[in-house]
């Protein structure tokens, strides 16, 4: 089970990534919103042990169109590994709608 707090306007959970010779947390805003996996600003995933995928098209909630970096990673999610996309996008570190699939929020 993964708890979290609701804290400046946003539900948050903190999540552990596989990093560059260690683990680390990461703080995440539960945005049902997001359609993805995990979105991380760069200075977060410039630390990821993850497998470079290239740039992606994506699309935002107001229509605009933006390219990222997209990063692959094995996430410990429930005591598996799981593979996971990270889009590069500033600003807060996001945790989308795709990781709860067949789970409850």
């Amino acid at each position: 089970m993964i708890l979290g707090a609701f804290r400046d306007e946003h539900p948050r959970v903190t999540l552990t990534l596989p990093g560059l010779g260690h683990e680390f947390d990461a703080e995440f805003i539960v945005d049902t919103g997001f359609t993805g996996d995990l979105a991380l600003p760069a200075h977060l995933a410039e630390q990821l042990d993850g497998e470079f995928s290239g740039l992606g098209e994506r699309r935002l909630a107001n229509g605009q169109r933006l390219q990222c970096r997209t990063y692959e990673i094995a996430l410990d999610w429930f005591a598996e590994p799981r593979p996971t996309e990270v889009l590069v996008l500033e600003g807060d570190a996001l945790l989308g709608t795709v990781l709860f699939r067949e789970y409850l929020l």
